[in-house]
């Protein structure tokens, strides 16, 4: 229908997650050729979230989404608290035995990128090993996956030999025995960096 594009990246765009923070663009009531205006709103609470720095695609018309979108700037002190109550350190003493499964609708996979690199910045990368699956879900992957890693994971605590992704992935098919089929292990899965799905957003 005529309008029907201009209006639809609009609505969309103010239902996106943070749109109600401390900062928020003129509204898409006109031509989207118009750039999105900067506003502050004195009664809305700071927000730790911003998008300034974001160019977002995917869409029909990536060049009118962007002008469209609502913008914000994180407050610092926003971002602080909430970083120091959210942001992962890193420094775990113990053994550490991951999974994630490359498919999960719920978390992203990218995300054991930004854990590995959390685990290394706080020198403790050889408390952890990942394991990866070809799994698509994110509460529940197989009785077999559980069973192989927490063999693994008191191996490791009882010898002090960590597993890898290859012993993880070969040990499988043994508890497929008792727990029967559910071995999806991917010993060679490398995940992307989290950017590569989430745009950088600049912290102030």
């Amino acid at each position: 229908p005529k309008g029907r594009g201009t209006q639809e990246p609009c609505a969309a765009l103010h239902r996106l997650p943070g749109h109600e923070s401390g900062l928020r663009a003129a509204p898409c009531s006109g031509p989207l050729a118009t750039p999105a205006r900067v506003h502050p709103i004195a009664s809305q609470p700071l927000s730790p979230f911003g998008n300034r720095s974001v160019r977002y695609s995917g869409s029909g018309d990536d060049d009118a989404l962007n002008r469209a979108v609502a913008r914000y700037i994180a407050d610092p002190q926003a971002v602080a608290r909430f970083a120091a109550d959210t942001d992962p350190g890193g420094r775990i003493p113990v053994p550490v035995l991951t999974v994630h499964g490359v498919g999960d609708p719920t978390a992203m996979v990218e995300y054991q990128h930004s854990f590995r690199r959390t685990m290394a910045a706080a020198d403790t990368s050889n408390h952890l090993v990942q394991a990866f699956t070809a799994h698509g879900e994110h509460s529940y992957l197989s009785d077999a996956t559980y069973g192989t890693l927490f063999s693994a994971l008191l191996g490791w605590l009882d010898s002090g030999q960590a597993p890898t992704p290859a012993s993880i992935n070969q040990a499988c098919p043994a508890h497929e025995a008792k727990f029967g089929k559910g071995c999806q292990f991917l010993p060679d899965y490398q995940p992307s960096p989290l950017h590569s799905r989430v745009p950088v957003r600049l912290r102030p």
